[in-house]
């Protein structure tokens, strides 16, 4: 399942005749591309003004990262993309995402929960060279789906990512969003633990 989950979102495009889609532009940074502006990527970011004002489901936020497939972007000569709708993930930045409270955990650990342990969340650094002075958080937990008419141009990008940090950041997408739980509580009680620990007693 996990396999055929991943193919959804990193497997090679392909255009309506087969072959393969342009090569990405050129990599600026280990997370970021030069901006193709011929057709979107999945991936790419948009500011919130380059939308349909009246179909935003909350103003305040400011980015929205596409994350629809490639392939059914592509724009080239008579060809537009095969969507009716257009997914995207609420973007915004770090600071929104910090707690200052008292009694809150200091900042230094905030930050690093947010890089290295929170599947619910991408962290996008800042990039100077595209105008974004500050670094980004993408919540996986807000997601919308827009008609494709209400949506900006490929030229109206602000990011664009690189691969293989594209292929990585959906990855971990799909990682989240398609979880699958189950009731373990047996299997982490304690009384089942001690049972099991009785099977293997300590050498004396």
């Amino acid at each position: 399942m996990l396999k055929i989950l991943k193919s959804l979102f990193t497997k090679q495009q392909k255009t309506k005749a087969g072959n393969e889609l342009p090569l990405p532009p050129s990599k600026l940074t280990e997370c970021y591309s030069s901006i193709d502006d011929s057709h979107r990527w999945q991936g790419d970011v948009y500011p919130k003004s380059k939308f349909d004002q009246n179909k935003l489901p909350n103003p305040s936020i400011p980015y929205w990262m596409l994350v629809n497939r490639t392939c059914h972007l592509y724009e080239g000569g008579d060809r537009k993309p095969k969507l009716q709708y257009l997914n995207y993930a609420a973007v915004y930045p770090l600071k929104e995402f910090l707690d200052y409270g008292d009694k809150a955990p200091i900042i230094k650990n905030q930050i690093s929960s947010l890089i290295k342990r929170n599947e619910s969340v991408l962290f996008l650094p800042s990039c100077p060279d595209q105008n974004i002075e500050t670094p980004l958080i993408v919540n996986f937990n807000l997601l919308y789906t827009f008609k494709i008419e209400g949506t900006p141009h490929a030229r109206e990008k602000i990011l664009q990512l690189s691969s293989p940090f594209c292929e990585h950041a959906f990855q971990k997408f799909s990682r989240y969003f398609y979880t699958v739980g189950y009731d373990d509580t047996a299997l982490k009680s304690k009384s089942y633990i001690e049972e099991l620990a009785a099977q293997y007693p300590s050498k004396d």
